[in-house]
């Protein structure tokens, strides 16, 4: 996997999605104004964000809001994916990441949306997890180490964020 910055990557998303979401759905990007720098495949990423998208487009019926947002952690970079939708009932949540669990009728969904984007996400040494918000909706946080580069004049580690 090669270093890309996030920063750039999830912009690229977010305008992919802009044109496809119905004008109902806003999507909100809050990305800082920084170089992001991971080791990813940006098609790996692409398609684990565009899973979350999904599935968060399909929680809210034809109204809502979805909101992307980079942190900066530490060593770490972590990118919350918000929706505004039902969330996700306690007895199912224990279930979501098993292959071909839906809550879908059938036909409409293949219960792998998910487990995809987990499987991607920890292939590139991170973490996925998913909590119910307080009020409404879901938060959906991918955690990825930052890449770390040996400045070649002097030998020490430089980390891109933070």
């Amino acid at each position: 996997h090669s270093a890309v910055d996030l920063v750039t990557e999830t912009h690229r998303i977010g305008a992919l999605l802009q044109a496809v979401l119905p004008a109902s759905i806003g999507l909100y990007l809050h990305l800082p104004e920084a170089v992001l720098q991971v080791r990813l495949d940006p098609l790996g990423y692409e398609q684990a964000v565009l899973n979350l998208i999904i599935n968060a487009r399909h929680a809210m019926a034809d109204q809502g809001t979805i909101d992307l947002e980079l942190e900066i952690r530490h060593d770490q970079v972590a990118l919350h994916v918000s929706d505004s939708g039902s969330g996700i009932a306690r007895k199912v949540l224990p279930h979501i990441f098993k292959p071909f669990f839906t809550t879908k009728p059938t036909g409409e969904g293949t219960g792998l949306g998910l487990t995809v984007s987990r499987k991607i996400i920890e292939l590139h040494g991170g973490l996925l997890e998913v909590k119910n918000l307080p009020e409404r909706g879901v938060r959906v946080t991918i955690t990825l180490k930052a890449h770390k580069e040996k400045d070649r004049q002097d030998g020490k580690e430089t980390h891109t964020p933070g």
